[in-house]
């Protein structure tokens, strides 16, 4: 499902030249190429320099990892072959490769795993930033991004998705500001990170969307264009500059609600977060908001929903702390191992988070609650077993069942509200009743192919066999809320009754007419209402979640 990303590193190695001098070899200049992951290309760009002594010089550019001009070391070369390496890189990232005229191929090796690379030459010196330079004895007029784009990403199959770019000049050159706006989803700007610009490329990555958005592409004139990838898949965008940048006003706390940006877990999976304080110096009791499935961000977003930042906002205003992360699978899906369970997923960063936050200043550190959402509430009992000091957990839309079973029922249920064709809905049921057989098999192992276990690696279902999340929670022995919207169809009111006859002990909430995310719905939720613009969680969620809390 994930696969390893190209971190910053190469080692091109291989022999060395039998005799070194200060004569120019063919591998000088300024090169650009992909490696090749599954499913997708990661832009590369290297400079090589030879200095009069003979020693080479080099740096490394990834422009959708935000890493530009990264100093090559112990570059060694002989007139077919390359090597140099960089330091203070996890799983010490390799590359052999061959130099063939203006071409240099091979194989990078990370954490071991190997991918393909190949590099062209394409100047003797990479190309001006944007200060106007002679050439030719002709002004080259200076090149900028600012500007109100708008353009389409071609979709596949389907209809081009309209959209709009807001690129915005700070102060001094290099500060740059981004916003992206897909009209037919609604919703709010979405804020651009990791702009790197080094014209004529640009490239950016999209915030609070799922399947790690990148863009990599050109700037040519009034036009921008290149190649966009999600979920691993490639396609293509372009947009025209139409007019200046537009003043963006960007969603803010609450007036006595503040925030501060913090980093959770442990190297090489370290996390970005954010920590939303009340007004006052505290301390205060806090909650951790564990995600539910796919590789969500910190607000837990669909579309132009942010449960997650609805519910740390309104906790704010009642006096509790949150910390919300952006997950494991969002921030590093190409290093996430290919074979893992929920410990990897979900638990061991929920676990750190709560130990990392008992040193918080402002934060009780006995009073730390963990709130699970969806997946995140299925995985409470695992995270309280080894998270001791938690004082007590939250379940939204908790399931209780096997996953497999509620995917089968949500099937179901959506083919019956949207009016899909039953044909369609018969053989998506009978391929996830196929997946449900082999997983409950005694022949299953780690080799059994994912593509035929719902997408999801064998370890991953081996690993849940016998999990009961009811039981497992309540044998942690501490408060707990359970919670749940009657209107949810992917956790079901009798996920709800089977919490309230497993686990009596807990305090129990069902909202009317609330959906999975806690928003409310008119009638049946078909999941369609998610991407409605200007929804937010509930209150009555957020005021029983704090009183309970500040009960404790």
């Amino acid at each position: 499902m994930f696969f390893p990303i190209l971190i910053l590193a190469a080692q091109i190695a291989l022999m060395p030249p039998a005799v070194q001098t200060a004569q120019p070899v063919p591998v000088t200049g300024y090169w650009e190429g992909t490696v090749r992951v599954p499913g997708s290309a990661i832009a590369i760009e290297v400079t090589l320099i030879q200095e009069g002594n003979g020693k080479m010089q080099g740096t490394i550019s990834i422009p959708s990892q935000s890493v530009v001009d990264r100093k090559l070391e112990n570059i060694v070369t002989s007139p077919q072959e390359i090597s140099c390496q960089i330091s203070g890189i996890p799983d010490n990232p390799t590359i052999n490769g061959r130099i063939e005229g203006d071409t240099i191929k091979g194989n990078l090796r990370q954490g071991g795993f190997n991918f393909a690379f190949e590099l062209m030459r394409v100047g003797d010196t990479k190309p001006g930033s944007d200060q106007t330079k002679e050439a030719d004895g002709q002004a080259v007029q200076q090149v900028t991004v600012a500007g109100y784009w708008e353009g389409a990403i071609h979709i596949p199959g389907g209809s081009d998705l309209a959209i709009q770019v807001n690129l915005i000049q700070g102060e001094n050159d290099n500060d740059i500001r981004g916003y992206f706006f897909a009209p037919a989803q609604g919703g709010e700007n979405t804020r651009l990170e990791g702009i790197v610009i080094a014209l004529p490329k640009i490239s950016f990555r999209l915030t609070g969307a799922k399947g790690n958005p990148i863009f990599d592409g050109r700037i040519d004139g009034d036009i921008i264009k290149g190649n966009f990838t999600q979920f691993g898949s490639a396609t293509t965008l372009e947009i025209k500059r139409v007019g200046e940048a537009k003043p963006i006003e960007e969603a803010l706390p609450p007036k006595g609600v503040f925030e501060r940006e913090i980093t959770i877990g442990a190297p090489p999976f370290e996390l970005p977060g954010t920590l939303t304080l009340p007004d006052g110096k505290g301390p205060f009791s806090a909650i951790i908001l564990v995600h539910g499935s796919g590789p969500n961000d910190r607000d837990e977003s669909i579309g132009p929903s942010r449960t997650f930042r609805d519910i740390a906002w309104g906790l704010a205003e009642e006096g509790i702390a949150t910390l919300r992360y952006d997950k494991r699978t969002y921030v590093h899906p190409h290093i996430f191992p290919s074979s893992f369970t929920l410990n990897e997923e979900t638990v061991e960063d929920a676990v750190l988070a709560v130990s990392q936050l008992g040193h918080v200043q402002e934060i009780k550190a006995d009073k730390i609650f963990i709130l699970g959402h969806s997946l995140g509430g299925y995985a409470l009992g695992r995270i309280g077993n080894k998270a001791p000091s938690a004082a007590g957990f939250i379940s939204l839309a908790g399931p209780t069942r096997a996953l497999w079973d509620a995917i089968l029922e949500q099937i179901a249920y959506l083919g019956s509200v949207r009016g899909v064709d039953e044909e369609i809905i018969e053989k998506q049921l009978e391929h996830i009743k196929m997946a449900k057989s082999k997983i409950l098999s005694e022949d299953l192992t780690s080799d059994t192919p994912e593509e035929e276990l719902l997408n999801t690696p064998a370890s991953y279902w081996i690993d849940l066999r016998g999990y009961d999340p009811i039981a497992t929670l309540r044998h942690c022995k501490r408060p707990a809320l359970i919670l749940q919207g009657e209107a949810d169809y992917q956790v079901t009111m009798e996920d709800f009754a089977n919490w309230q006859k497993g686990f009596p002990e807990a305090a129990f909430k069902s909202f009317p007419s609330l959906n999975h995310i806690l928003m409310p719905v008119e009638g049946k939720s078909t999941g369609l209402e998610y991407f409605m613009p200007g929804q937010k969680v509930d209150p009555n969620v957020i005021k029983t979640i704090a009183e309970w809390v500040l009960k404790q």
